[in-house]
């Protein structure tokens, strides 16, 4: 795969866009001061909710964190052999617990955490209470993943847990161990922290923006970087030459138009909040992201096909397993997503849409899981949210239609109000 990382850093924001095999699959944007997740704080219990098996957290921001009986008994099993009790008898107001954002808040709901923390190297992932070895799933080879999982067991102490992430496979066992020992010392830093701050707050924060980078794609395999800013360039230098058996060439943009303008991306990227992406064939897909879930529906649009019926909806629908693929990355689009593809009789076309949609998959880096078809011919797939999605970032309700996309007609323009949409919305949509 050939990968190309462009990173665009202006006065108070860095935008950073990925590129695999020519498109546009990643993009990311954090201003100066903006919260990661996966963050620990110490935090106290405010609120303890006995019907929804749930407590809220203090832990110093403007909206308290969200904290589940599940998310809880872990750690208590543990720490207290507790666990099987309602969640009134394992925490009450004014504790003081370790958490750590699994789950981005919104601007109306403060973020979910989860007490079975999780620290990540570039690696491996240190989990305090994880108690048992994981190995990446895109590590395939067997003898691989014996070889890992014995270094993993002989190393973990008490109720340590570990996950070996993909770049593992290109690291000897001495650097591995190594780092372990660093996410160890990290974990007991975050533990003197806990009990010299009194109050709720920020214990640790983990890498920024251009910290992951280096830590996801330097050491992940061969990749092309290219950046606008000299003290960046010099930072990511030192950075890449210290990435372990993997070859990354760093290039220093200094052309007069914008570095994603010369790559032909600014436009893309504008689009990415657009509710209709065209597909080359002429079909198009339509995106709607809801509170509960997001909806993908496919059409066939002004694509006429040249053979029969069946054969131009399975031709849409298989480039539309690829573009959607890449759309939920590219919008980081989390939680559970439901595709409405063209309907097709035969089993084996069905299955093909499965097959190529799972292919398509692949590439995320996030943990996607395609359930399959439900009884009404929906495709179901889930995939694992941390943040939240660019549209949830960059927009807010609107405040003539709260929301519905809609606005109200006045009663006496209803009538034939259908047919002057239709007319307006003819040949391609306006954007």
């Amino acid at each position: 795969m050939k990968r190309n990382i462009l990173i665009q850093k202006g006065l108070h924001d860095t935008e950073v866009a990925v590129i695999e095999n020519g498109q546009l699959v990643e993009y990311w944007t954090e201003s100066g001061g903006g919260r990661r997740p996966c963050a620990v704080y110490k935090g106290r219990v405010t609120d303890v909710l006995s019907g929804l098996d749930a407590c809220f957290v203090d832990i110093g921001l403007n909206k308290p964190a969200y904290l589940r009986r599940e998310d809880l008994l872990y750690v208590k099993q543990l720490e207290h052999g507790q666990g099987r009790g309602a969640i009134s008898q394992l925490v009450k107001r004014g504790d003081m617990l370790l958490v750590q954002i699994n789950i981005e808040g919104g601007r109306n709901k403060g973020p979910k955490v989860t007490t079975n923390l999780h620290l990540p190297g570039q690696f491996l992932v240190y989990l305090p209470y994880g108690r048992k070895v994981t190995i990446s799933r895109r590590i395939t080879d067997n003898k691989e993943r014996s070889r890992l999982a014995s270094w993993g067991d002989a190393w973990l102490e008490e109720q340590e847990g570990l996950i070996f992430r993909t770049a593992a496979r290109t690291a000897d066992k001495d650097t591995l161990f190594k780092e372990l020992k660093e996410l160890r010392r990290t974990w007991a830093g975050v533990q003197q922290a806990a009990s010299q701050q009194e109050g709720p707050g920020l214990l640790y924060k983990q890498d920024d923006l251009l910290e992951q980078v280096v830590r996801d794609f330097f050491q992940q395999g061969p990749v092309q970087c290219t950046v606008s800013n000299k003290q960046l360039y010099a930072w990511l230098k030192t950075k890449a030459e210290s990435a372990p058996m993997q070859p990354v060439t760093l290039s220093l943009y200094t052309g007069q138009a914008p570095l994603f303008e010369a790559h032909g991306i600014s436009g893309e990227i504008s689009k990415l909040l657009q509710h209709r992406v065209w597909l080359k064939s002429g079909g198009y897909l339509v995106i709607d992201e809801t509170e509960a879930l997001t909806v993908i529906d496919v059409n066939t649009g002004r694509c006429t096909g040249k053979g029969e019926w069946e054969q131009t909806a399975l031709h849409v629908n298989l480039e539309a397993a690829w573009e959607l693929a890449r759309q939920i990355r590219l919008r980081d689009i989390g939680g559970i997503i439901v595709i409405d593809f063209i309907n097709l009789e035969e089993d084996t076309g069905r299955k093909q849409v499965l097959d190529t949609l799972e292919e398509a998959l692949q590439a995320d880096r996030k943990e996607t899981h395609v359930v399959g078809y439900t009884a009404l011919g929906l495709v179901e797939l889930t995939r694992k949210r941390t943040n939240q999605s660019l549209w949830r970032r960059w927009t807010r309700l609107c405040p003539q239609c709260q929301g519905t996309g809609r606005v109200t007609i006045p009663m006496g323009e209803r009538d034939g109000s259908q047919t002057e949409e239709r007319k307006s919305s003819e040949g391609r949509p306006q954007y």
